[in-house]
């Protein structure tokens, strides 16, 4: 009876011990898993790193190019403002001119009221001018289109010419019996 006990214990721990093993190699496989996911997302990270220092890099470099564009519009700007200024000054000095010459007011204001029928026809003759523009350009796409059956027209006639060719060739041995 001991040696069935003992027999049973060893049977026991024997399979403990199998346990225990299959236990400690899952524990392996898990740490390297957990070691792989962890270089994985410390690639990934490195990854957004550069990416980000990449564009802070090209964002400085063409912050300064932005900045620069800025002063240069700026000085546009001023000159512009100072262009403006002379302008008005001479808008100015011509207004004083004028109000200085008798009749001129009311000639300006008779040009200004024929000015409106001139600009409505002014822009008639721009909507004429795009209806042209626009039928040219069907002139142009259907010579185009013309142009292109042309061509595979000549395609289909040199087709025709060799295929004539290919069919006369059995007679061409008789070409010399005739006259």
């Amino acid at each position: 009876m001991l040696s069935e006990q003992n027999k049973l214990l060893l049977e026991s721990i024997r399979k403990e011990n199998v346990s225990l093993q299959e236990l400690d190699e899952a524990s392996k496989k898990s740490k390297r898993a957990n070691r792989l996911l962890i270089i994985v997302v410390f690639l990934l990270l490195f990854l957004l790193l550069v990416v980000n220092l990449y564009t802070l890099f090209s964002l400085y470099k063409n912050l300064n190019r932005i900045v620069l564009e800025i002063d240069n519009m700026e000085l546009q700007f001023d000159r512009v403002s100072k262009s403006m200024n002379n302008v008005t000054q001479n808008l100015h000095q011509v207004s004083s001119s004028m109000d200085a010459m008798p009749g001129i007011r009311e000639s300006m204001s008779t040009i200004a009221l024929t000015m409106s029928p001139v600009s409505n026809e002014m822009d008639d003759i721009a909507i004429d001018l795009v209806d042209v523009n626009h039928s040219l350009e069907l002139i142009n796409q259907r010579m185009y289109s013309l142009n292109q059956q042309i061509n595979s027209m000549g395609y289909s006639t040199r087709n025709i010419q060799h295929n004539t060719y290919d069919i006369r060739r059995p007679t061409r041995f008789f070409d010399w019996m005739l006259p």
